[in-house]
C-alpha cells in the first residue's frame, strides 16, 4: 500500500503556542510512519477502535465527532451504527491517516463519514453543541492538555450528549516497549530524549486520572471500565506498531545495521512471548450535564455553531 501525498493545507486552524512542539512532533511521527500504522490496523487498531465505538453507543441518525480518529478504526464502525441518516466528523493532524480514513471509508461503501486533517482543539471550538457522541480512541495521551481537550469534548457535545475516551491502560503493550527499550540498551545506545508528550501519557493511563479529568470538564456520571485483553503481535505486526507509532521515536537516531539488530531483537523478544501482547485499555463514558455553557468552572459562553448533517 503507497503512503498518500501529504495535502498542501494539511492543517487547519492555528497550533496552540505552548504545545506546538508536541503537536508537530506527535503529527511528524504518525505522519512519516502512516503507511506502517495501518499494517497494524486488524492486529490493534480495530480491535481497539470497534470496542470503542460499541462502547459509544451512538443513537440511530445521530451525529457523531471522532477525535484522533486516525485511520479510521473507530470511525467506520461509528458511521455504520448511526445508518445513512447519522453522520460522523473523523478529525486527526495526521493528513496522511485521514487520507487512508478516506480510502477505507470509500472501500467500504460508506457516505457517512468524512475524514477531516485539523487540530482537534479548534475544531471542537468551531463545532459548539453539536455533537450527540464525541469519541477519542487511544488519541487523548498526545494531545498537549488532557484536561483542556476534556473541556472542548464537553463544549462541542450537545445537552445531554455523552463522551466516550479510551486510554492505553499503565503497562499497556508490554512486552512490546520493553523489548524495544531492552535491544536500544543491548546496543549500548544512549536513551534518546523523554517525549514531548510523556507528561499527557501519565495523565491518561490510571482509572482515577481519567475521572479527575472528566470531573473537572463539566461531565456528570463519570464512570472507567478497565478491558483487559491480549493482542496477537508478531515480529512483522511489532515492528509495524514501532514504525508507525510515536515509538518510532525510539529508532530515528539508529543506523541501519543498528536498526535491523533492534528488530531482530523485537521479534525474538515476541516469539518468547507467546507473541502475545498486553492490550488493557481503559474506557471512560460520561455525559454532558445539561445546557448550561458553565458547567465547568471558569467556562465562557458562547455561541453555538452547530454541525449540520450534510445534504
Amino acid at each position: 500500500m503507497s503512503t498518500p501525498e501529504r495535502p498542501a493545507d494539511a492543517v487547519q486552524g492555528p497550533l496552540h503556542a505552548p504545545a506546538v512542539a508536541q503537536v508537530r512532533e506527535a503529527m511528524r511521527l504518525f505522519d512519516d510512519g502512516a503507511e506502517a500504522f495501518v499494517e497494524a490496523s486488524d492486529a490493534v487498531w480495530n480491535v481497539v477502535g470497534q470496542a470503542s465505538a460499541a462502547a459509544a453507543s451512538p443513537p440511530l441518525d445521530g451525529v457523531v465527532l471522532d477525535a484522533c480518529a486516525g485511520a479510521g478504526a473507530s470511525a467506520l464502525p461509528l458511521a455504520r451504527a448511526v445508518g445513512p441518516h447519522g453522520y460522523v466528523d473523523a478529525v486527526d493532524l495526521s493528513p496522511r491517516l485521514t487520507a487512508y480514513g478516506t480510502g477505507a471509508a470509500h472501500d467500504a461503501g460508506l457516505g457517512n463519514v468524512a475524514f477531516h486533517s485539523a487540530d482537534i482543539l479548534d475544531w471542537a471550538a468551531q463545532h459548539v453543541d453539536s455533537y450527540d457522541r464525541i469519541v477519542c480512541t487511544l488519541g487523548l495521551m498526545f494531545l498537549p492538555d488532557p484536561a483542556a481537550a476534556m473541556t472542548a469534548f464537553a463544549d462541542a457535545l450537545r445537552p445531554g450528549g455523552r463522551v466516550t475516551v479510551t486510554t492505553w491502560a499503565a503497562g499497556a503493550m508490554q512486552p512490546l516497549t520493553g523489548c524495544l527499550w531492552q535491544a536500544r540498551l543491548d546496543l549500548g545506545v544512549p536513551a534518546p530524549p523523554p517525549a514531548p508528550f510523556a507528561a499527557s501519557v501519565t495523565a491518561t493511563e490510571d482509572p482515577g486520572r481519567l475521572l479527575e479529568l472528566a470531573t473537572a470538564a463539566g461531565f456528570a456520571q463519570p464512570h472507567v471500565d478497565v478491558y483487559r485483553q491480549s493482542l496477537t503481535v508478531n515480529g512483522e505486526v511489532g515492528w509495524a506498531l514501532v514504525t508507525g507509532t510515536v515509538l518510532r521515536g525510539l529508532i530515528t537516531d539508529l543506523t541501519e545495521t543498528q536498526l535491523g539488530q533492534v528488530r531482530g531483537r523485537l521479534a525474538q523478544g515476541l516469539a518468547d512471548s507467546g507473541n502475545r501482547v498486553d492490550g488493557t485499555t481503559l474506557t471512560l463514558r460520561a455525559q454532558r450535564a445539561n445546557a448550561d455553557r458553565d458547567t465547568h468552572p471558569g467556562a465562557p459562553r458562547r455561541a453555538s455553531r452547530r454541525r449540520k448533517r450534510p445534504v
